[in-house]
């Protein structure tokens, strides 16, 4: 099932900036045109330009829903975004990435990173229009991408999309009342070619503690994992009205494929706001709320057992605040996911739930790129992995480091 489980949205994979292409940085890699496009050089010449960022994260755990009460996990996450402009319009954009591809069921220390394709892809960029090609990720959800902290983004990983197989284009306008609105949307796939290979380490599929197999294959089956761009997603993003420059806000739909097995289409509706109030020259304060609903979760994929659908849908509601000072961040974000699934007890927890998480964290960046956080977390959810609920309490220490070329 895509969502439930993954590590991305369990661990602190924080944001990375966007790729320096034709002379720019794109504020958060969106598929979305840049406000402004830089003049092309005179003689024009290929150029390379990206960015690194690496992290290494201390989590200290304590549950009453696994077998081990008590538990650290020490691992490292790593992501090289590189881009070679091949024309002022023209560039081929790629991602590396090294972080856990399994779930931490006991005590450990760097074990389970494995290496793997990101994003690469060709991409067409003139004044307000973008189109790409290949395997990328769609700019969708904004607490997926946005939401502050070590354990921000959570609840929203089980809706945000990475790594897909297709198309996408947007086309964007400017006003000067009304600010820029985006329209964007594509189609695509689970990526099950060699892209999907995760080298170093790797898990088998089914396998109780895998979050990322060894290699994705279309028999595998879930939301999204056909042979074809099947799936597809629509987006509409807002910046900046003249009233309220701060503002940032998306409306966006996705229905995935269902693969093997699966009976449904998955269906994501999303509806996120965020606005940067800049207080004076020390003070900052950022709100987040979204809002997301998914119907079908994970394509409702026949039982093993009884061959019989498992149904469910799940509701999702995540608000975070941000208070800034110089180089200071503190934050929290409050997650709330309910899952509701047939009288009958057919679902795959077999009743009606509601987990809960709140998260709070202190971060602070220096100007030359080192960043140390500090995060907790308190959750209330079903494990899929164990088939248990419990409490959960995690506490994070973060150094990371960040840096373009």
């Amino acid at each position: 099932m895509r969502g439930y489980g993954s590590v991305r949205s369990m661990v602190a994979v924080l944001g990375v900036a966007s790729i320096a292409i034709c002379g720019q940085a794109r504020a958060d890699d969106a598929p979305v045109p840049s406000t402004e496009q830089a003049p092309a050089p005179t003689g024009w010449q290929p150029t390379l330009g990206g960015s690194i960022y690496v992290m290494i994260q201390r989590d200290k755990a304590s549950s009453n829903a696994v077998a081990y009460k008590s538990y650290s996990d020490t691992y490292g996450d790593a992501t090289l975004k590189a881009g070679l402009a091949l024309t002022p319009e023209l560039s081929i954009r790629t991602t590396l990435d090294l972080a856990p591809v399994t779930s931490a069921l006991s005590s450990r220390y760097f074990k389970g990173e494995g290496a793997y394709i990101g994003e690469a892809n060709l991409k067409y960029e003139s004044g307000d229009f973008l189109a790409y090609v290949g395997k990328f990720d769609p700019s969708f959800s904004l607490a997926g991408r946005l939401a502050p902290g070590l354990y921000g983004t959570d609840f929203a990983g089980d809706y945000t999309l990475y790594g897909e197989i297709g198309a996408g284009t947007s086309y964007q306008v400017k006003t000067n009342e009304l600010g820029t609105h985006a329209l964007g949307g594509g189609v695509f796939m689970a990526d099950s070619t060699f892209l999907s290979v995760s080298a170093i380490n790797g898990s088998k599929y089914g396998s109780l503690a895998a979050s990322r197999s060894e290699r994705t294959h279309g028999f595998y089956g879930g939301a999204g994992n056909t042979d074809l761009p099947q799936s597809l997603y629509f987006t509409y993003d807002g910046y900046a009205p003249a009233a309220l420059p701060g503002l940032k806000y998306q409306l966006a739909f996705s229905s995935l494929a269902n693969g093997a097995q699966g009976v449904q289409h998955q269906n994501t509706y999303v509806g996120g706001i965020q606005y940067y109030y800049q207080i004076n020259d020390e003070w900052s304060l950022t709100p987040l709320a979204e809002w997301a609903r998914i119907d079908h979760v994970g394509g409702s994929i026949r039982s093993s057992y009884t061959a019989v659908p498992e149904m469910q849908d799940a509701r999702y509601k995540t608000v975070g605040l941000s208070l800034g000072y110089g180089n200071w961040t503190l934050s929290g974000v409050r997650s709330i996911r309910d899952t509701t699934e047939p009288q009958d007890a057919s679902g795959p927890i077999g009743t009606n739930n509601t987990d809960h998480e709140v998260t709070a964290s202190l971060n602070y960046y220096f100007d030359w790129g080192l960043g140390l956080g500090v995060g907790w977390k308190h959750a209330y959810a079903y494990d899929y992995n164990t088939s248990v609920k419990g409490e959960m309490d995690k506490i994070g220490l973060q150094a990371s480091y960040y840096k373009t070329f």
